[in-house]
């Protein structure tokens, strides 16, 4: 099984590069992939083999089932049952995913050999996309590694860098585990040379993403080495991420409040004065934030249905009220599908308000877990590991204000390896999990 999360996790590096006949960017190479690993998965339980996913925690376990059983019942209401379907089927093999990985029998060598395979791949991908940002560079045009937005040239004068993913955030996103990964080690094995390459190799490409997932990021880095004592290094790198913490979130707020793009320098010769002005129309954030408090009232039980916020959002919107912050965004008319880029309210506003709530529990559920894992074992790898992957989750779950990552793949292949070091820590040091 060592070897075939390697494959997955190599083939989901690959992104949206390779479109698939009939599928095109929504179904990846990695999904093709699973099919295969789901007939083993069968294979193994019809042949009577043991499964550890009866040792997870009853909060980890009946918040799944329950949000698969809350999803099915809204697709039952969608008002395009297809689709729905297809989105529910998406989310079961994330469940699914999650599930494996996290009890799957693993060595600790094989753990590190998997986390040193995705630090290694993450600065790859760093490296590819160095070389689309350096043609677009002197091209001025977009190519397969980066991304142009002309209505943000007046803050972000420079193509973002989305590398093999299809957006800017989805490739932050796959470095925030990277991030993650590579913490472990230079905590528990020091700073070495190439770890010092790698971490201003991420933290260089996180900027040139120009993504707002940089915060949750940050948060993590942040309470990663809150514990650490006695290493003056990483002392003052905590203080340093604790401030631009604050700074980035005031950032968030305000452009989750106002487009601020395009904004404007202007220089008074006669007084010799600067002055910046921003534009103060509505947000796209506050517009979809605001649509979606609107489906969930509606529908407050099933939602509008999973998978169909952005179709329920032509129908609903009123052009009228939005065209000022659509032309911000260079979008021509309201007949565009929009995610709603709000894990909570989205899903809640998709699927119902009792399912977002269940989908709260659950991240909870494994935080706790994970929490629980580094208690029993606080001084080894293992257990500084699920304390690093809880940090990574509350950045992640910061940055689920501003994206949906109940549908990143890498996400849950994070939670995974983070409760399956959980299990080993609570296993070895003969401590019950504690349901709740």
């Amino acid at each position: 099984m060592y070897r075939i999360l390697i494959t997955y996790i190599l083939l989901l590096t690959a992104g949206t590069l390779i479109n698939l006949p009939l599928f095109g960017k929504e179904v990846q190479l990695a999904d093709v992939f699973f099919i295969f690993i789901l007939a083993i998965l069968i294979w193994n339980i019809k042949k009577g083999k043991k499964i550890d996913f009866l040792k997870i925690p009853s909060v980890i376990k009946y918040s799944l089932i329950a949000l698969l059983l809350l999803l099915l019942t809204a697709c039952g209401f969608s008002t395009n049952i297809t689709r729905s379907l297809v989105e529910f089927v998406a989310i079961a093999y994330l469940f699914i995913l999650y599930s494996w990985v996290g009890t799957i029998h693993m060595e600790q060598k094989h753990l590190k050999s998997i986390l040193h395979f995705w630090i290694y791949m993450s600065g790859f991908l760093c490296i590819l996309a160095l070389g689309g940002f350096i043609a677009s560079s002197i091209t001025g045009k977009v190519n397969w590694f980066v991304q142009i937005y002309p209505n943000m040239k007046s803050l972000i004068p420079f193509a973002r860098i989305n590398a093999t993913f299809p957006t800017m955030n989805m490739f932050a996103s796959f470095l925030h585990v990277g991030v993650v990964f590579l913490l472990a080690f230079i905590v528990y094995e020091r700073w070495r040379k190439h770890y010092i390459f790698l971490s201003i190799l991420f933290l260089s490409f996180l900027f040139l993403t120009a993504s707002r997932n940089l915060l949750g990021i940050l948060i993590t880095i942040f309470l990663a080495i809150l514990p650490i004592r006695r290493r003056l290094n990483l002392s003052v790198f905590k203080y340093i991420t604790f401030c631009l913490c604050i700074l980035l979130m005031f950032s968030v707020l305000i452009t989750t409040i106002w487009c601020v793009f395009p904004a404007q320098i202007n220089y008074d010769r006669q007084n010799h004065t600067l002055s910046l002005s921003i534009n103060t129309t509505p947000s796209l954030y506050a517009i979809l934030n605001r649509m979606s408090i609107r489906f969930i009232k509606q529908n407050f039980l099933v939602g509008v249905g999973p998978g169909i916020f952005n179709q329920t959002l032509v129908e609903q919107l009123d052009w009228d009220e939005v065209k000022d912050t659509y032309n911000v965004y260079r979008v021509a008319n309201r007949n565009n599908f929009i995610d709603p880029h709000n894990t909570y309210l989205g899903w809640a506003a998709e699927a119902g308000f009792p399912f977002a709530v269940i989908m709260i529990v659950l991240f909870y559920g494994i935080t706790r877990f994970m929490w629980q894992g580094y208690k029993a074992s606080d001084k080894s790898f293992t257990g500084y590991f699920c304390y690093v992957c809880m940090c990574g989750m509350v950045g992640f779950l910061v940055n689920g204000l501003y994206i949906d990552i109940l549908t990143m793949r890498h996400f849950w292949l994070m939670m995974g390896l983070g409760t399956l070091q959980a299990l080993y820590c609570l296993k070895t040091r003969n401590i019950d999990a504690i349901d709740g």
